[in-house]
């Protein structure tokens, strides 16, 4: 799926448990049948999953890679001359 970038927080907490959390958080949007715009959503990306690309900054393209249960397994920075 190809996204539009809208913001990045980077995560440092521990739950109530006293589980350690680090990761990124992507703020994104993306065409969607139906809606007059973009839909907007947010994704989690737990510190040393896998790399992700330098490039990620508001208004950059990334195409996100899936598994069958929805986790994403990899995403990779897209030019923006390759539109949406």
């Amino acid at each position: 799926m190809r996204i539009c970038i809208r913001g990045i927080r980077e995560l440092d907490f521990k739950t109530d448990d006293g589980d350690e959390v680090k990761g990124t958080q992507i703020f994104y949007s993306y065409p969607s049948d139906g809606v007059i715009g973009e839909k907007t959503d947010k994704l989690f990306v737990r510190k040393g999953s896998f790399q992700l690309p330098p490039e990620l900054a508001p208004g950059k393209h990334l195409d996100i890679f899936c598994d069958t249960k929805g986790h994403v397994e990899y995403i990779q920075a897209v030019s923006t001359s390759a539109g949406k």
